[in-house]
């Protein structure tokens, strides 16, 4: 019998960041940090949006507030 079982993180559209070595700082600047990271600090309604057109208008107007 298999058991599914969602994380946390499955209701919220969140990505999982992958963690790195403490000594070294391009581990975080890479785009599998980085990526998750910035998706992540978008408002949930933005990431809720399926419309291509209205995703586009309201994350570009996020990320010049921030």
């Amino acid at each position: 019998m298999v058991v599914v079982r969602h994380l946390c993180s499955f209701s919220y559209r969140t990505l999982a960041v992958p963690r790195t070595r403490i000594c070294t700082i391009f581990g975080d600047r890479s785009f599998a940090v980085a990526g998750p990271l910035v998706w992540n600090s978008v408002l949930d309604t933005i990431r809720e949006i399926t419309s291509n057109g209205q995703f586009m208008q309201h994350l570009k107007t996020h990320l010049f507030r921030t």
